[in-house]
């Protein structure tokens, strides 16, 4: 791929060019089940080319808000037991292309607009090292081995894309995490190839940052990914773990059916579908007010954050919050409830009305004709079964493969697996036509 696209990636070459895609509704809430106050922070969204137009409708009135660094705006609650925060906004999403700047413009992509600029001061913030994605001679020496001596920022990014997609695992829950620990054990999920990634740009003098979010699918479906920082050109998005997850085949039509994704692997260097929601703008977000480290309870599990044993909810690394899904806490004991809600909270990402109904339709058709399949079948060879029976089994799962290609057309959500069934569908379209018309 990189042979391939090096005339159109050179910095000189190219551009980013967008698209509104749906305008998203996010509703979240944290409810504190403990018998003890809770702590949080919780990063407010924040604007930026893909993600534009933020209105809240709802929003619980915090203790402080603050700026951390050049990141996100960071709001902080004390929660009593049985008391919920609760954030309500919508937003206009907006796909990404990298594109050559000889291509001519496109139907539906939004007019040129000026790259986005870094101060210094913001640059080196997205040139720190940090606990979860380290600059040090280790890094430095593999990213400048992976490049190779090569001096295009955009060209030693693609290499480093290439490099996690060729040695890399996708593997979820990970060993551990951090880029040293990705880097060590060869295998990690999103945040782990979104932490290796940083920490090689940053080791080459690219600004980089890990972004936290989820999909634009219903309840609770996080992500990671990266975004790198080009002069002339602006904040470039790489998703390695979507492509990683893109070369095998039933990875690629899963995530397509269930987030609408791409099924291309070389899609996500340089393009991202405008189908997710960032909730923060980097890993290791500095805690205002301070987070004041607490007690670990004996036999309190501990996770391996950035090389070291990590107390999540009572710890934080160097003042700052290792990653925020959209929140951080700090349990004042023992929690009693550990689930995911009590962690990360609870969202929900929905569309406009109809979009919405359509990709429920969508994903129910789709399962239903999968597990109509072997009913059929079965009733196939069974001979007590009535024809007609039979017959009405066979029309139904035609009726809800023809649902399920037509939305998924209609949604611009395919692949070649998708045209392969809906080429069945039309198949079956026209025998069901003429036995109507016999």
């Amino acid at each position: 791929m990189f042979r391939e696209k090096k005339n159109m990636l050179g910095k000189e070459h190219c551009k980013l060019v967008y698209k509104k895609k749906e305008t998203y509704r996010v509703s979240y809430a944290y409810k504190n089940r403990q018998n003890e106050p809770v702590e949080i922070w919780l990063a407010l969204p924040m604007e930026s080319r893909c993600q534009r137009n933020i209105q809240y409708h709802k929003k619980s009135v915090a203790i402080s808000e603050e700026r951390s660094d050049y990141a996100n705006i960071i709001a902080y609650y004390r929660l009593q037991p049985q008391e919920k925060v609760e954030l309500e906004y919508s937003f206009d999403a907006y796909s990404t292309e990298l594109v050559s700047m000889n291509d001519k413009d496109k139907k539906g992509i939004s007019k040129e607009e000026p790259p986005e600029k870094l101060s210094e001061e913001e640059r080196r913030y997205y040139l720190r090292s940090t606990p979860l994605s380290p600059i040090n001679q280790i890094t430095i020496d593999e990213a400048k081995q992976i490049v190779q001596g090569e001096s295009d920022p955009i060209l030693q990014a693609n290499l480093l894309f290439n490099n996690l997609l060729k040695h890399y695992k996708y593997k979820f829950p990970p060993k551990e995490r951090g880029a040293i620990q990705m880097f060590t054990n060869k295998s990690g999920d999103c945040g782990e190839f979104s932490f290796l990634f940083t920490s090689w740009c940053r080791s080459l003098g690219i600004p980089c940052r890990t972004l936290f979010g989820a999909w634009t699918a219903g309840a609770n479906h996080p992500h990671a990914w990266n975004e790198f920082f080009i002069d002339g050109v602006g904040w470039i998005p790489v998703d390695s773990s979507m492509a990683t997850l893109n070369k095998s085949i039933i990875h690629k039509f899963g995530s397509l059916l269930r987030y609408g994704t791409s099924p291309k692997v070389d899609y996500y260097f340089g393009s991202i579908e405008g189908k997710r929601v960032a909730f923060s703008l980097d890993a290791n977000l500095l805690l205002k007010p301070e987070y004041m480290i607490n007690e670990v309870p004996d036999k309190y599990p501990l996770f391996k954050y950035g090389g070291h044993d990590f107390a999540f909810g009572f710890q934080s690394q160097e003042g700052t919050a290792p990653n925020m899904q959209p929140v951080y806490l700090r349990f004042e004991k023992d929690p009693k409830k550990k689930w995911l809600e009590d962690i990360l909270g609870k969202w929900n990402i929905s569309e406009p009305f109809f979009s919405e109904f359509a990709r429920r339709i969508k994903v129910m058709s789709f399962y239903l004709w999968f597990l109509l399949f072997p009913i059929e079948l079965s009733f196939h060879f069974l001979n007590y079964v009535p024809s007609v029976i039979e017959s009405m089994i066979t029309h139904l799962r035609g009726i809800l493969l023809l649902v399920f290609c037509v939305l998924s057309i209609y949604r611009k959500e395919t692949n070649v697996f998708v045209y392969f069934l809906s080429i069945m569908s039309l198949f079956y379209l026209l025998s069901l036509i003429r036995i109507l018309v016999n």
